[in-house]
């Protein structure tokens, strides 16, 4: 049985490949989009427990992924990564509903928490909407 369902939207192939990779040996089920919207998308057809979202992308910025998923699903849980230190944007994500930010490179152990907070988080929101 799956660890829960996880939506990659990061641009960068080795970092999504990297992930798709870790995460398929945790024992998640992995989606990966390359675009903000290919991710909305994704997300829309097929709830995943939770996504980790880049803070870059090339169609759009992941704080406008952030703002439209959570719009759609104010419960999905959403992890932001970034390669950059600016811990103003850190606040910010946070604040617009993020449940966690990971800086590139990323801990291995750090990211392993944040994940198993996150799915539970969701699989949690996800079950209480099949039950209402």
């Amino acid at each position: 049985m799956s660890q829960g369902s996880i939506l990659v939207v990061d641009d960068d192939v080795h970092v999504s490949e990297m992930l798709e990779e870790l995460l398929i040996e945790l024992g998640y089920s992995v989606d990966v989009a390359t675009t903000g919207e290919e991710g909305v998308r994704r997300a829309a057809t097929k709830r995943p427990d939770t996504v980790i979202l880049d803070v870059s992308l090339p169609d759009t910025t992941g704080q406008d992924v952030l703002a439209k998923l959570r719009s759609h699903d104010e419960s999905l849980p959403v992890i932001m990564l970034s390669g950059h230190t600016d811990e103003d944007i850190a606040d910010r994500a946070v604040a617009a509903g993020a449940i966690g930010y990971l800086h590139k490179p990323f801990d291995f152990a750090v990211l392993c928490r944040t994940l198993s907070e996150a799915v539970a988080a969701g699989r949690h929101a996800s079950a209480e909407c099949v039950t209402r």
